[in-house]
Formats: structure tokens, sequence, C-alpha cells
């Protein structure tokens, strides 16, 4: 009788293999052993006699599977077929819920067959059994001997349906498994039909048969594979006499029931803790790891190793939107993402944020092509790595027997959370890491921009430093003549001509303190002074400009052209020259004359000065035109001037969109070239004075 534990969700079942001596029953059970437990973790209980080799039972503790919600714990027992242990098959039989009849197709083993099913029927009424409601299903063995009967005869032996009925080859494995499913299906469906109401109102009758073969559907592929005919070891208990059997069996009996759920407990705290095991050892290896790539390669690692899954991916579900896939274990691209259908069905799984499998992943799919990336695949198990999380764990079973249990779906679960846990310290640490590189960078350019700041400052104090040394001699010069005058004239008597001469010495000395201060007071405005004033003019006039403005008196000007016209701001450019002409006088020998030169430049002119100075060492190339800066006189170190006149030629020039180009001239001496690219463009006033801003 099935016995329900609706606390724990468990169901006991017994379904026993009877039949004749040496029929195959005891063959039956080890298939059964060798094909739904391959690694052995489960060994088969047997208890004989110590001069016989018959069995009196073999007890197979079996796991089902969930159905329904119900964890199935099945118990297997086969009976000894010899007529002396009566006692013992009638109490193995006691409580079964389903028994298969294993008879023996050699044609010489009518007789055995035909008693034993008599027997069979007999102890079930002994029992409390009706033979007509109690599940008996056939197993017609042994159809591999050269003497065996077709199924058909057998049946007529036994007068039963041949259709309840498989032709098995017990030795083989051909037609156990499809035997032990039918009888699975049968006595259930028998439970359900002795069950109370409260136990049929959990469970939907109509879904019963289709639970259970899906739950036996991995094993049913193994054996249909399996070619391996070894028999795992068998645990046996010898009894040393036929007085004490029955006592024996049924104290047996009851000890190899508790053995049996011992051991599918200890099974499953071994699976579980094993799990937790190579959890443990990933978190362990990856440590404090702040890197989400190795964090989630160690977590896919761990549910490939645990459940044996060859495919596991991360993918990402958002609402809306089609699903991604964050990272593949074992293929290129995850198998269900590959398709359109796939991906719908993968949207549908994950649609609920609850835990899904799927047992039969190719049924799902309407056509060939669409299931084609799942070659190879069987069932897929989606787990969520968190309730308010996007994110989901796919693993996938290989075929022909792959498939996810409960315990599997749970490991899954725990892993995708401390996944969930460990890819949120990685985005964490990289938002830090990344405001801390914004800060660095930040700093970086204040940094820099201070560093500018304070490299302008220290050039304005070298500036005002030279400012003030240029004025503090070239203004005492003229103010020391202008006093030393003043005061010959005041204390001491002179004639006319002296005082002529004095007069004559003041006004030249305070005309040259009134052009360094008009050169100060032009730099003042030089920022901030207007565009230039563009108009007509023609070289002749620039000259004539320029050269009035210079003080000099040896200047030889050549004009290739002297009534080309010019657009250019007349006062302005004329200033530059003469800056160029005075410059190039100051630095020149007495003796020699300064060049000044013309030449047309497509649609500009370059204006050339020329002397036969010093000229300018390399490394003064850049420092002549800053303000307040001067070169060096080969005698006396200290030119006249305050170091204006080339800066303020330079201002000018780039105002007319022009520059000015210094070359040191062969023989010795300086060409300063004042180039003006625009200078022959009658574009107006206006537009020049836009395009020169």
């Amino acid at each position: 009788m099935a016995q329900w534990n609706h606390t724990e969700k468990l169901l006991y079942a017994k379904l026993v293999y009877y039949g004749p001596a040496f029929g195959g029953k005891t063959t039956t059970l080890q298939t059964l052993h060798r094909l739904t437990d391959p690694e052995g973790d489960q060994r088969l209980l047997s208890l004989k006699t110590t001069n016989d080799r018959t069995l009196f039972f073999d007890l197979l503790p079996f796991d089902l599977g969930s159905i329904l919600g119900y964890r199935v714990a099945m118990k297997l027992y086969t009976v000894p077929g010899q007529v002396r242990y009566e006692t013992t098959r009638q109490t193995v039989l006691r409580g079964a819920d389903a028994v298969v009849f294993v008879a023996d197709s050699s044609s010489d083993r009518l007789e055995q067959n035909r008693w034993s099913l008599q027997n069979l029927r007999m102890n079930m009424r002994k029992a409390g059994m009706d033979p007509d409601k109690t599940p008996v299903l056939y197993q017609f063995n042994k159809q591999d001997k050269p003497n065996a009967a077709r199924p058909q005869q057998v049946a007529a032996w036994l007068n039963v349906d041949p259709t309840a009925g498989f032709p098995t080859v017990a030795t083989e494995g051909r037609g156990v498994f499809e035997t032990f499913v039918s009888a699975s299906l049968a006595m259930l469906a028998r439970i359900y039909e002795q069950a109370d109401e409260r136990t049929k109102g959990s469970i939907k009758p109509e879904e019963l048969a289709r639970q259970v073969e899906r739950s036996l559907a991995p094993y049913l592929a193994r054996a249909k594979a399996c070619t391996d005919t070894t028999a795992k070891h068998t645990d046996e208990i010898v009894l040393e006499g036929d007085d004490m059997l029955a006592d024996a069996v049924t104290t047996q009996t009851g000890l190899g029931e508790q053995l049996g759920e011992a051991r599918a407990r200890l099974r499953r705290k071994d699976r579980e803790l094993d799990a937790l095991r190579r959890m443990s050892e990933s978190l362990i290896a990856v440590g404090a790891c702040i890197e989400g790539e190795r964090v989630l390669d160690a977590a896919l690692e761990t549910a490939a190793g645990i459940l044996e899954s060859d495919v596991v991916s991360l993918i990402r579900v958002r609402p809306g939107q089609d699903p991604v896939v964050e990272r593949c274990r074992g293929r290129a691209q995850d198998p269900l993402i590959a398709t359109r259908a796939g991906t719908a069905l993968l949207a549908r799984m994950s649609s609920s944020g609850a835990s899904r499998v799927l047992d039969e992943l190719v049924e799902e799919f309407d056509t060939k092509t669409a299931s084609k990336s799942l070659d190879g695949l069987r069932a897929a198990a989606c787990a969520s790595t968190g309730e308010k999380s996007q994110r989901y764990l796919v693993a996938y079973a290989s075929q022909p027997d792959g498939s996810f249990n409960a315990e599997d779906l749970r490991f899954l679960q725990a892993l995708g959370a401390h996944l969930e846990v460990g890819l949120d310290q990685s985005r964490l640490h990289q938002e830090v890491a990344s405001h801390r590189d914004e800060l660095e960078k930040k700093v970086e350019q204040r940094t820099s921009a201070l560093r500018r700041a304070n490299e302008d400052l220290r050039n304005m104090e070298q500036t005002k430093d030279r400012l003030l040394d240029n004025l503090s001699h070239e203004m005492r010069s003229p103010l020391t003549a202008i006093h030393s005058a003043a005061t010959f004239i005041r204390d001491y008597r002179s004639n006319t001509k002296q005082r002529a001469e004095l007069a004559q010495s003041m006004l030249e000395s305070s005309e040259t303190l009134q052009r360094y201060l008009d050169q100060l007071l032009r730099l003042a405005d030089a920022d901030e002074a207007a565009s230039p004033v563009i108009a007509a003019t023609n070289e002749g006039e620039l000259i004539d400009a320029a050269v009035g403005l210079c003080s000099a008196d040896r200047i030889e000007a050549r004009l290739s052209h002297p009534d080309e016209t010019l657009h250019l701001d007349l006062t302005l450019v004329s200033r530059a020259v003469s800056n160029l002409l005075d410059n190039a006088v100051k630095f020149s020998p007495d003796n020699t004359s300064v060049e000044l030169e013309l030449n047309l430049e497509g649609r500009g002119v370059s204006i050339i000065v020329s002397d036969r100075g010093v000229g300018v060492a390399e490394v003064d190339r850049e420092r002549i035109f800053a303000p307040f800066e001067q070169g060096r006189q080969s005698l006396t170190d200290k030119p006249v001037g305050v170091g204006m006149g080339l800066y303020e030629a330079s201002k000018i020039a780039k105002q007319h969109g022009g520059c000015i180009e210094h070359e040191n001239r062969e023989g010795g001496g300086s060409h300063f070239v004042l180039r003006l690219p625009q200078a022959r463009i009658n574009t107006g006033s206006e537009e020049l004075e836009e395009t020169h801003a």
C-alpha cells in the first residue's frame, strides 16, 4: 500500500517482480539498477541462502523524480521462485502497488510459468489484494533463446492478454525499462484511485501519465543507447537456515527499506554538499575579485561542473526587448537565442520571473529548422538571479537522457543569487574607479591650468622687470640731459649760441621721452585696439609715410611698382615699417645703409627691411618679438630703446592677417620680412575687418 507524506511531499510506492525460478527477475532488477544508477552510488540489496543461489528478494530503492509536487520513492522487489519459499513470497508481496510477472519463454518451462502465476494470484488474495484490480504486467523474458516461444504463445500458456506483456531479454536490457515505465504508470494510476480526497485534490489525473513519462524519459533514452551489460555491485545478506526464514525476511525487508531511504537521503545530502563545496571553492578562487568577467566565468564554470551541463548562459531579459546574451559557456552562441522561435521561447520561460525546466526542448518547436540549433541538447533549466534582477542563468542538458530536477533548479537559483551579488560589487567598483579617474583627470586639468597660469604670471613678472629695467635706463638718459641743460642755463651765464644748443638738447631729449611714452601707451591699448581701417593706397605713399616716421636718414628704398594699389591701414602699416627701419638702423653700423624693398606676392605684398648689423642668434629668434625684449649690440651689449618696436610691428601684421619673419643675411646682418597676404584684395573694409578679427 502506497504511503503519502504530505508534510515532506513524499510518496512511497512498491513494485514487486514475480515469476518462476531462474526466469530472469534478478537480472531484470540488475538491468534497471545499471540504467538508473550508472555511477553505482546506490547498491542493490540481496538475501540468499548458504547453499542456494536463488535470491529471496532484491531491494532496489529508486528515485522516480518529482511528480506533481511529490517526490516518488519507489521500492523494487523480487521474490524467490522456488516452491519452498512460500512464506518469503507472501511477505515480500504484501503491500505491493503493482506486480510485474517475469515469465520464462523457454518452451520447456510452460508448467513452471503456470504454477508461478497461480501462486501469485493465491498469495495476492492472502495479502488482501484483488488480482483483478491490482495492476499486473508481464515480461515474456528470454526471447533470445533458441527454444523461446513467441510472446503470443507465452501469453496463451498463461491465459492473459498479449497486449499486457512485453517481450524482453533481461541480460541485454531489451524491453526491461519499457515494462518498468508501463508498470509505473499503471501503479500510480492505481494509487490515485485509492488516494483520499485530500490527495486527489492536489493531483490532476489527466496530467499523471505525462508527468511520469517525462520523469522516466532520460532513463528510457539511456536504456536505448546503453550497450554496457556489466552488473553493478550487490550487497548480499546470507541466511544460515530455513527455520528462521520468515522472521529473517520480515526483519531484513524492514531494514532494507530503512537502508534504502537512508541512502537516498545521504545521496541527496552528498549532492547538496558537493554543490555547496564547489560553489564555495569558486567563490574562494575569485576571492575579493572586482572583475566582472572573472566572477561571471567562475559562476558559469561552477554551474557546468555541478549540473553536468555542456552549455550554460547568462541572459538579460528586458521588458519589451529581445533577450541579450551576456556570456555563453560551451558554445559561441546560446542555443535558444540563435533563432527567433528560440528567443520567443526564452522570453516565455522568463516572463513570470520564476525558475522553470523544459524537459523536451525540441518538442517546443514546430519546425526542424527552428530546433536545429538545439542539436545534441534535450532539456533546459532557467533560473532568475534575483527578485529584481533582469538576468537569468540558463543551463542545458545533453541528449539522450540529460535532465534537471528540483535540486538542480535550487542550486541554479542559489548560484544565480551569488552571481548577482558579485556582478553588483564589480559594477560598484567600476563606478568608483570611473569617478576616481574623472577626479584625477579634473585634478590634472586644474593642475595644468594652474601651471600655465603660473607660467603666464612668471612671464608677466619678467615682462614687468624688463619694462622697468628698460625705462629706468632709457628715460634716465634724456631726463639727465634735460636736467643738466636746465641747470646750466639757470646757474651759468652763457651766450645766445650756448643757450640755443642747450635748448636744442632739451628739445631732443623731451622728444625721445615723448616717443617712449607713445610706445607705452600704444602697448597698453594694443589688445583693445579697434580693427584696422582698410583703405586704398600705393607703394609710394606707404614708403613715404614709413620713412617720414623714421628719424634715420640712411635708408635706401627700392620700389618696383610705386603706383601699385594696396588695401591696408596706412597709419598702422607705416608705423610697423617705421619700427622695422628704426630697429635696423639701431643695430647696424653708422657707415652702412638700411635697405627697404617691396615685392608683390600673389594677392599680397612683402615688405623687406635689410641691414648689415650683427644679426640675431638662433636662440633669440622668438624672444625679440616679445614686449620689452631687445637684441644685443656687439659693442655696448645694451641697445637704445624700450624693446617695443618689433612687438608692435608683429601685432600690426597679425591685425592684417600677416606676420613678420626674420632671416640672417648672407655676409652679416638681417632680413626682416613683413608679409601682408591680403593687401592686394579689394574686399571692402567691412569684410576685411571681419576676416582679420
